[in-house]
């Protein structure tokens, strides 16, 4: 089975004592906390595979299963799990599939925000097959068209009101503005750069935290070096820098310095949701009122938590989970 490794350090001292002391801060916070999240949502179609087929061959999957997906939902899902009030903007269908993300967003404790759902359209879906031998995923998705959504009453009225706003990038100008009215507002905007958008360059400028991945550095910075690429990300405007590279980590460069903070060491079920979960966990930290360096870690433990389980809610972890596992490194340090 694989696994992420991670650099084990000393366990710290006396943990019970602390896991209580960021509980209590935290459900001293749970009531003011409200997150807007705008991006994709999705239906994956799972199959569960041995292996990968070459093209233009078959392969038998071991089982089939369904389950909402997408960055921003799967990080406002983990939110909930921790306490936070969040409420999406979206592209969902009237239809079947749509029906199905409106429940599981429902039975998450998600809000979601009225020009969201739109009539006659198709909603997103994504065929994902699993290997089941290496936890890894290939996903081929089918978008929903954003044509309707728009920043109506209700929509200003929550943005305004909110502590967060967290984006994938999809909504193209309408997220600009969106993050021009969080930050007026005095909240912060955390960016989930998954691959390059049309508002990618404006949504940097305005971004408190902005979060990618290696690929996306090649894609859009045109370069393979994380370092380098968390130093041009900030030259354009962001306020903090954050290169995800899997099992090797993530390369962070803000106010706080430059720094590298490893992945945790656990048994890897599937990673499907991984990167989705880090940035809901970054989130809460921010929310929190963390360090920077502190967020990032309790965000990599969060992903940690989740591929230890199949699927991108059921392994969802709670705030003791989270805080457990940060345990195995000096968190109350940093």
């Amino acid at each position: 089975m694989r696994r992420l490794f991670l650099r084990q350090e000393q366990r710290f001292g006396s943990f019970d004592h602390v896991l209580w002391q960021f509980a209590a801060a935290a459900g001293n916070r749970m009531n003011r906390m409200d997150v807007v999240g705008i991006g994709a949502a999705c239906v994956d179609e799972q199959m569960l595979v041995r292996q990968m087929p070459a093209e233009d061959q078959k392969e038998h999957a071991e089982s089939l299963r369904y389950q909402v997906g997408g960055p921003v939902p799967t990080a406002l899902a983990q939110l909930s799990r921790l306490g936070c009030k969040s409420h999406l903007l979206s592209a969902i269908g009237d239809d079947r599939q749509g029906e199905y993300v409106l429940q599981n967003l429902r039975e998450e404790g998600i809000q979601v925000l009225p020009s969201s759902v739109g009539a006659g359209v198709a909603s997103s879906v994504a065929h994902v097959w699993l290997n089941v031998a290496s936890g890894s995923r290939t996903i081929v998705n089918h978008p929903a068209s954003w044509n309707h959504v728009c920043l109506g009453t209700e929509e200003r009225r929550a943005l305004s009101n909110c502590r967060l706003l967290h984006l994938d990038g999809h909504g193209g100008e309408m997220t600009v503005e969106a993050a021009a009215i969080v930050r007026s507002s005095g909240g912060k905007v955390v960016v989930d750069a998954g691959s390059p958008k049309s508002a990618t360059e404006e949504l940097m400028s305005l971004a408190d935290v902005f979060s990618f991945p290696a690929r996306f550095a090649d894609q859009f910075l045109q370069t393979t070096d994380p370092e380098a690429a968390c130093a041009e990300v900030c030259r354009r405007g962001a306020g903090a820098a954050v290169c995800t590279l899997g099992d090797a980590g993530a390369k962070v460069l803000c106010a706080e310095g430059e720094f590298h903070v490893p992945a945790f060491s656990v048994s890897v079920e599937d990673t499907t949701g991984a990167g989705d979960v880090f940035c809901g966990g970054l989130a809460y930290g921010l929310l929190q009122s963390w360090t920077v360096k502190r967020s990032v870690t309790f965000a990599a433990a969060a992903a940690a938590v989740k591929c230890r389980g199949m699927g991108n809610r059921k392994p969802l972890g709670t705030l003791q989970q989270i805080l457990s596992l940060c345990g195995e490194c000096r968190f109350a340090e940093l």
